[in-house]
């Protein structure tokens, strides 16, 4: 059965797109088939991905075209946002059913006559329209927060949204987990982040922290995974950690 994971944050900067794309790969070197989707005008995993523009992607969908995938890696498939005719198809459709309901032919989908394992969602740095539709159909909410306090209250504003709204979604305490970003042990300030989240978040908080780390950057750059581009380094154990949490708790 197919497993659809949301990767939200309601700011800028947290490393959801990084851990979308390293997400992805650790799943798949763990041997499952997995689907990222870009929910994001920026269209920022097209671009680590480095491939070139696709006239399938979820704006061409809402819009009511088909789904074809790009090919990634082996067990790596992704369809682009779109871009700006994302938010333009955002924009235009009539009601939250007209996006959740590409999403679920998303979800459907097979390729090489396959199904997914699972679907990771990147959704837009932003609470809104687009981040409600994906974390709908879910089964998974993941919420990378960046390790400072700022970071730390607007992910408690977004707990708070996603608590008063259960009812519209699939997503309770048990299906949400959130994971520290940027950490760092060079200064004090990120583990009493981290002890304020504990306090806060209890049984949603995850053991892995992901360090601050400049082959996570690089990776990227290179077009690469963190653990293509640099599979001994401290980032790559961190997305290591990262998949086997979320095999165990959504998988």
């Amino acid at each position: 059965m197919t497993k659809q994971i949301a990767i939200a944050a309601s700011k800028g900067g947290t490393g959801k797109t990084t851990t979308t794309w390293n997400l992805g790969f650790g799943l798949a070197l763990a041997g499952a088939r997995v689907l990222l989707v870009d929910c994001d005008p920026q269209d920022n995993l097209r671009f680590i991905a480095g491939t070139g523009e696709s006239p399938s992607t979820l704006a061409s969908m809402i819009e009511g075209g088909d789904m074809t995938p790009q090919p990634v890696r082996e067990s790596v498939w992704l369809l682009p946002s779109g871009g700006r005719r994302l938010m333009q198809a955002l924009s235009a459709a009539e009601s939250l059913k007209a996006i959740t309901s590409p999403l679920k032919q998303v979800l459907k989908s097979r390729v090489e006559g396959e199904a997914f394992d699972f679907v990771l969602f990147d959704c837009p740095p932003e609470f809104g329209r687009a981040a409600s539709a994906v974390v709908s159909v879910s089964d998974y909410l993941l919420i990378p927060c960046v390790s400072t306090w700022l970071g730390l209250r607007s992910i408690e504003q977004m707990i708070e949204f996603v608590d008063t709204h259960t009812r519209d979604a699939r997503i309770d305490s048990e299906q949400t987990g959130i994971v520290l970003t940027f950490y760092t042990t060079r200064r004090g300030g990120p583990e009493a982040v981290r002890q304020e989240a504990k306090k806060l978040f209890k049984n949603r908080m995850l053991k892995t922290l992901v360090r601050e780390r400049t082959e996570l950057d690089y990776s990227q750059e290179a077009h690469k995974s963190v653990f293509e581009y640099a599979p001994s380094s401290d980032g790559a154990a961190d997305y290591s950690s990262l998949v086997k949490e979320v095999i165990k708790r959504a998988g």
